[in-house]
């Protein structure tokens, strides 16, 4: 019971880092929960949970969503989705551990090149979300946190913060049910899981809620360094994780 509690707090904070920052809940989430549920089941747990924080999102910001951009994202990142359903079905719990890791890591030093400086003048190419789009379904499918790239793409093509919060979330909605889909076909999901993700997506619901009124007042620039800081917390502690179980 504490277990099931202190996982539905982790996806309570989840649901509020996601709807302040539009990313995040799943980087925050999956990896800390690693520590309370076997990997391969926070993963699934990660795909209802975090989809349905961003099917949330969609709901509240949904005349922000940039329709031809977002839709052309979801066709790219349609060829990474097999590839990564079967890293998951197939890899070692350490090894996507360390792969979750890793892509956090990946994500916090972005992060770090881009701080200070200007954003480029002109938006980058719109070709640019073939790749970022592949990637981030390869890592969606593998381990529930292919929102990096995508908050790349964001980024790159000027998006404000209403169209990056309405517009990734929209993205992840769509490629997280094509996921959760294909994955109750195969027979992943089972009681448990389904469980302990109907709890989380009750208190990531309350979170998304809390988030909505403090967005146009919360300092986010503090906020972001504060996530970015527990980000790489969270990054060493699948690290050192996935490092243990091998040895």
């Amino acid at each position: 019971m504490l277990i099931f509690i202190a996982i539905n707090l982790l996806w309570l904070v989840g649901g509020f880092v996601t709807g302040i920052t539009s990313f995040g809940g799943n980087l925050l989430c999956v990896p800390l929960c690693s520590f309370l549920m076997p990997p391969k089941d926070v993963i699934l747990m990660g795909y209802i949970v975090g989809g349905g924080i961003c099917f949330y999102l969609t709901m509240v910001w949904r005349r922000h969503i940039k329709w031809r951009e977002t839709l052309f994202i979801v066709l790219c990142s349609l060829p990474g989705l097999p590839a990564g359903i079967f890293l998951l079905r197939w890899a070692t719990p350490a090894f996507i551990l360390i792969l979750g890791g890793a892509l956090v890591l990946l994500f916090l030093v972005w992060e770090l090149a881009r701080t200070g400086s200007q954003r480029p003048q002109k938006p980058c190419s719109l070709l640019w979300g073939i790749p970022l789009g592949f990637i981030s379904g390869f890592f969606t499918a593998a381990i529930s946190m292919g929102g990096p790239p995508v908050v790349i793409y964001a980024f790159l093509r000027h998006w404000d913060k209403n169209e990056s919060l309405a517009s990734i979330n929209f993205a992840a909605v769509i490629i997280t049910f094509s996921i959760i889909f294909s994955h109750w076909q195969l027979g992943s999901y089972n009681m448990p899981i389904i469980r302990q993700s109907l709890g989380g997506l009750a208190f990531a619901a309350l979170g998304v809620g809390l988030s909505v009124p403090v967005i146009n007042r919360v300092n986010v620039a503090l906020f972001r360094k504060l996530l970015l800081a527990t980000l790489f917390v969270a990054a060493l502690a699948m690290l050192v994780r996935g490092f243990m179980d091998i040895a």
